[in-house]
């Protein structure tokens, strides 16, 4: 599972923790943003997969759409309630309803023991603030080697430009890497379009029939695989 891989690419939300009502605990906890709350799914799926030459064009293009879909009164507004409110909030509910998943410590721990680099690449940014929020540790932080959004990259997943140029970053080629994701959408697609291995982890969402092309594990069993490998 692991043959000549050098780095090990996971996604957060889905895969560090099982994010199983997440959604609906968001809007709950800020009824009446639900409009705007909704909105950023929205502009989210709109935008996903599109890359943009510049981190300004990106972030031009996506609060345009947010302020359209939110029904903000200028772009600049729907920025500063999604950094301000949106991201703050969504870190207030991970604090309450969730937590890391059991057994990661150790996964992680055995992957080091491998010289194996470890990063986490999300959609959304404030990603040591969303991990400390799901019950990771300063000292369990620092196992890890680099923290990406797709957003820093100028895109969404499962753009192929964001994936490469992590690699780029840490120094790792794109063949040499393992990309551990719940969605094959998205990290999937994103992995092969650049080059890398994918190992697709279960969740709520997967549907009992379903047959992927790529390996597919609970959590339990990824990581059970891992450390007797």
């Amino acid at each position: 599972m692991l043959e000549n891989i050098q780095a090990v690419i996971f996604d957060f939300d889905g895969t560090l923790y099982d994010f199983k009502g997440l959604p609906k605990n968001l809007c709950l906890s800020s009824i009446p943003n639900l409009l705007k709350i909704n909105a950023v799914q929205k502009t989210r799926k709109t935008l996903k997969g599109k890359e943009f030459k510049t981190l300004q064009d990106y972030e031009n293009e996506f609060f345009s759409v947010l302020k359209q879909l939110g029904k903000f009164k200028t772009s600049e507004k729907a920025k500063n309630w999604y950094n301000n409110l949106y991201m703050q909030k969504m870190i207030w509910v991970l604090s309450k309803k969730y937590k890391k998943r059991d057994g990661l410590l150790d996964l992680i721990k055995c992957l080091k023991s491998k010289n194996i680099k470890i990063v986490v690449y999300s959609d959304y940014r404030m990603l040591k603030d969303r991990l400390k929020a799901v019950k990771f540790t300063d000292e369990e932080l620092s196992y890890f080697d680099g923290f990406f959004a797709s957003e820093d990259f100028a895109c969404l997943k499962p753009a192929k430009n964001g994936f490469l140029q992590l690699a780029k970053k840490i120094g790792v080629s794109p063949e040499n890497c393992l990309v551990v994701g719940d969605r094959a959408d998205t990290d999937g697609k994103g992995a092969a379009d650049s080059g890398m291995k994918f190992i697709q982890i279960k969740t709520h969402k997967t549907k009992p029939d379903y047959k992927p092309n790529h390996p597919l594990y609970s959590f339990d069993e990824f990581s059970k695989k891992i450390q007797e490998s």
